[in-house]
């Protein structure tokens, strides 16, 4: 198995065990800052799952050159846009829940947390060219 692999299977089963943990026991709920390693584990996978995709099955994508080129920069606008997309979906779905059916789910607390999630998410792409 080649490094970019072992990242990739690493950082799959580390997000999805800390998910899983914070998911079954609560953690989300009765811990401020949990969501913060998900956050950055998410990237993390993220930026790995863009440096193993995209050069083996989309090479000739802009944004695939672009990373063969820089990889930061080109990690940075990826992981930009899905944090971006992500934040937008949280916002949408509590949007819908309050609206349609009366119910407040707690994914958005403020804007402090956004940016928060924006930048551990930003954070762990950035480690994943490393």
């Amino acid at each position: 198995m080649k490094q970019l692999e072992y990242k990739l299977l690493f950082s799959t089963i580390a997000l999805v065990a800390v998910h899983t943990a914070g998911s079954l026991t609560n953690l989300y709920l009765n811990t401020s800052w949990f969501d913060m390693i998900t956050h950055f584990l998410g990237g993390f996978w993220i930026g790995t799952c863009i440096l193993w995709f995209l050069p083996k099955y989309l090479p000739d994508l802009p944004l695939t050159k672009l990373i063969h080129k820089n990889k930061v920069l080109g990690i940075l606008i990826s992981i930009l846009i899905i944090v971006f997309l992500w934040e937008l979906f949280e916002f949408a779905l509590v949007t819908i829940a309050k609206v349609n059916y009366g119910v407040r789910l707690d994914l958005q607390p403020g804007i402090l947390d956004t940016l928060t999630d924006i930048v551990l998410g930003v954070l762990g792409a950035l480690l994943s060219t490393k």
